[in-house]
């Protein structure tokens, strides 16, 4: 009796215990581990990758990047991620903006946060790609990176990190301060060879004008392999975007209609066609010439097939305001920005109309738009100082 009673004693309290113990696994929160981000060099790293056999992830952030913040808090926390990326990574986080992320930054033309980086064990960059995501996404992102048929080879880039750049590199990235263009033309001016690594980066991150353009184009190919399709493709359009810069300055449609041109060879999505329409009504407002800028514009609105853009139409309209003297294409933009208060009446578009219809001398109605825009900007809480000043100058040439 003594022995039974004992043994039911004992099982009851190991039902007791294995209760509590279940209990207290139910009741406690579900901790996440994270990725175990290695802090020695990248020389320690690369050590570190070959003695494991694994590969080195970077993520190269800065503190103001929103979406590297939200990695950092979503994504490396999750531990499907996590498991995945202790099991086949050196995992790195490097600021591109101080201490050893600067080298990593210049060497391998980091512009866009995040940038994941995947190299082999013996340091050799392998895969590349840009910005935040889900754990989902990047975890398939990094599995797909880690396929040999995804990886390159990139003739252009050695394992060092140090690199003999002018001193005007490093100042940049710390201070963000562009050299001068003297400064990158006199640097590349004595280069023998533009397919340096150190001269490649120089001339990603600064080069501009007509020899650089020529290296690129007649080079192109060779480049891409020495240094990678993204590189290429993104110096391409820096380069474009420069060229429509500069033939608007001179006023140059030979100049634009080249860099368009080129732009249109290198590009082969459905956002080209809308590109291309962007750079030639930039050039046509920038340069004032509103016989055009009238026409694309009556082109878009003609279309079914284009939504109705009241933020670009009020924009041209008040450029037209502010830079315009024409008569006809003035009262073109007034009654361009009476359709758009009609559609959509908000103090700034009812400004500009005012603003037009005081510069084209209907006084009377330009009182009475002004009075309203001063009426919806007060209901927004927006500050109609300008529209003020605007209705004391109507009413004062009406008085006169």
């Amino acid at each position: 009796m003594k022995t039974f009673a004992l043994r039911k004693i004992m099982n009851t309290a190991a039902v007791l215990l294995l209760s509590m113990l279940a209990l207290q696994s139910c009741s406690k929160p579900h901790t996440r581990h994270g990725v175990d981000f290695f802090t020695g060099t990248w020389e320690e790293a690369v050590e570190k990758a070959r003695s494991s056999g694994k590969h080195i992830y970077i993520d190269a952030y800065t503190k103001w990047c929103g979406p590297c913040k939200e990695m950092e808090r979503d994504v490396y926390t999750e531990s499907a991620v996590a498991d995945y990326m202790n099991r086949h990574f050196v995992c790195m986080k490097l600021d591109a903006e101080e201490g050893e992320g600067l080298r990593m930054a210049m060497k391998y033309r980091v512009r866009v946060f995040p940038t994941h980086l995947i190299f082999n064990s013996d340091g050799d960059l392998r895969f590349r790609a840009t910005s935040g995501m889900p754990a989902e996404r990047f975890l398939d992102l990094l599995k797909s990176g880690m396929k040999p048929e995804n990886q390159v080879s990139l003739k252009g880039i050695s394992r060092s990190w140090d690199l003999d750049y002018p001193d005007f590199c490093r100042g940049y990235l710390e201070t963000h301060m562009r050299p001068s263009s003297e400064q990158v033309s006199a640097y590349l001016a004595a280069q023998p060879d533009w397919f340096d690594e150190a001269t490649w980066s120089v001339i990603f991150w600064f080069g501009r004008g007509d020899s650089v353009i020529r290296f690129v184009r007649q080079n192109r190919e060779k480049l891409a392999g020495y240094f990678g399709e993204d590189d290429v493709a993104e110096i391409i359009q820096m380069l474009i975007s420069d060229e429509i810069h500069r033939s608007i300055q001179e006023k140059n449609p030979a100049r634009r209609d080249s860099a368009i041109a080129w732009f249109e060879r290198e590009s082969d999505d459905h956002f080209t066609e809308w590109h291309v329409w962007n750079y030639r009504y930039d050039y046509a407002v920038q340069t004032q010439d509103w016989d055009e800028v009238i026409r694309m514009l009556q082109a878009q609105m003609d279309d079914p097939r284009q939504s109705f853009s009241e933020g670009t139409y009020n924009n041209v309209a008040w450029k037209m305001y502010r830079e315009c003297d024409s008569p006809k294409h003035l009262a073109w933009a007034a009654d361009l920005m009476k359709k758009v208060t009609d559609q959509k009446p908000v103090w700034e578009f009812v400004d500009t109309y005012a603003a037009l219809l005081f510069k084209t001398g209907k006084l009377k109605e330009a009182e009475k738009q002004a009075l309203r825009a001063i009426e919806l900007g007060s209901r927004a809480g927006a500050n109609i100082d300008s529209t003020r000043a605007l209705l004391t100058r109507i009413r004062e040439k009406m008085r006169n």
